[in-house]
């Protein structure tokens, strides 16, 4: 057996503890950024969850950046994976973080890691072998991405130019994309010392849809109903190969969730500029159901969750997961707080517990944002 071949065999068999799509190229394209939606479900459920304007939260559907007004910035990294062999245990890391610039419903999604990256993930050390089994050298492998992404709001966007268009019970109608390029570390080749070979790259866009529509009632409650669909790599990018003249299939995902929100709105919200104006609502409560087709397995990804909030401030998640085919499904768990004043500053965090497989611990993560908009806090001061 060739040294190539071993080498390659050692990849695949790690990969293939990333879940059912690891055939696919970069399958860590589907894990989740948002702590917010790891505590609702997962992936599933952050299809439709929009009600945060958290750029994380628009990985997942891209039509998300749209909804809010200014500049927002987040942040998370969290151990995705623990890679064990005879010599030594790894905890591998993935991290992501996402810059949001949006103005009258239209938006833009920039990377924020570093290095115009916006996500990546430590794959681990590994040894590269002869065919007697003798070490030849040992290398560490990391994969990294970087997301372009432009969404609009119509009933927003159109405002401006064409008020009425839309009916106030539609609250938004949101479209969105965003372009992702994944790259991977090079690799070393053992028949050739010294030698670089196997630089992977993908390109791939993914698409997103978000409608809510909604209603306040004479209690002053404020009804909500919301549909979210996401298309992730919707046009079968491949992963290329240097030397390699044809490519090999990446991570894919269609997901659709609905949801239904009820809030008790603040008869103060706006009014002078005292603490009492601050927040939107005084307490509310969302159920968010999702499901997603990863094109691996018949079995598709559910997920369904549940939030309490307290003066849009102090928020307490729960819900399941369920990846048959991955083998990892389990109750979630998390809470976030968000001191802000109205739409105009906010400071973020948020910590969720989420499932990692049968005789694992839960995985734990975290990630923290701040947002402002620029032109309304100018108006507000110039008042």
């Amino acid at each position: 057996m060739s040294k190539k071949c071993i080498l390659a065999m050692a990849l695949f068999c790690f990969l293939g503890a990333l879940g059912a799509a690891s055939y696919q190229g970069f399958a860590w394209n589907g894990l989740e950024p948002s702590s917010v939606n790891m505590a609702l479900g997962g992936s599933p459920v952050g299809v439709v969850n929009h009600w945060h304007k958290d750029p994380l939260c628009a990985y997942g559907n891209p039509a998300f950046a749209s909804l809010g007004e200014g500049i927002a910035y987040s942040q998370t990294s969290y151990l995705y994976m623990h890679k064990s062999d005879i010599l030594k245990t790894e905890n591998l890391e993935y991290r992501a973080a996402l810059l949001g610039v949006s103005y009258h419903g239209f938006a833009l999604l920039l990377p924020a890691l570093g290095n115009s990256n916006s996500a990546g993930v430590e794959l681990g050390e590994f040894a590269v072998s002869d065919s007697t089994g003798e070490l030849v050298d040992n290398f560490s492998l990391n994969e990294d991405s970087s997301t372009l992404g432009f969404s609009v709001n119509l009933p927003a966007a159109l405002a401006l130019m064409a008020p009425g268009v839309f009916p106030k019970y539609v609250r938004h109608l949101a479209l969105g994309a965003n372009w992702v390029s994944n790259a991977s570390d090079s690799r070393p080749d053992p028949d050739n010392e010294g030698v670089l070979f196997s630089l992977k790259k993908a390109e791939s866009v993914n698409l997103g849809l978000s409608a809510c529509l909604g209603s306040t009632l004479q209690s002053g409650f404020d009804l909500e109903y919301s549909f979210g669909a996401a298309y992730i790599n919707a046009f079968d990018g491949k992963a290329e190969y240097s030397g390699q003249a044809s490519g090999d299939p990446i991570y894919k995902r269609l997901s659709v969730g609905g949801a239904i929100s009820l809030s008790a709105e603040n008869p103060h919200y706006s009014q002078g500029y005292g603490l009492a104006s601050a927040v939107r609502n005084l307490c509310s409560g969302r159920v968010l159901l999702g499901a997603a087709e990863e094109f691996s397995d018949d079995a598709p990804l559910l997920g369904f969750g549940c939030e309490a909030g307290v003066f849009d401030t102090i928020f307490l998640r729960a819900g399941y997961h369920h990846d048959k085919a991955g083998n990892i499904s389990g109750q979630t768990y998390g809470w976030g707080v968000n001191l802000h004043y109205r739409d105009l500053f906010s400071a973020r965090l948020n910590h969720a517990l989420f499932p990692r497989g049968r005789l694992r611990n839960q995985k734990s993560a975290y990630d923290y944002g701040v947002s402002a908009n620029i032109l309304g806090l100018y108006q507000l001061l110039s008042k």
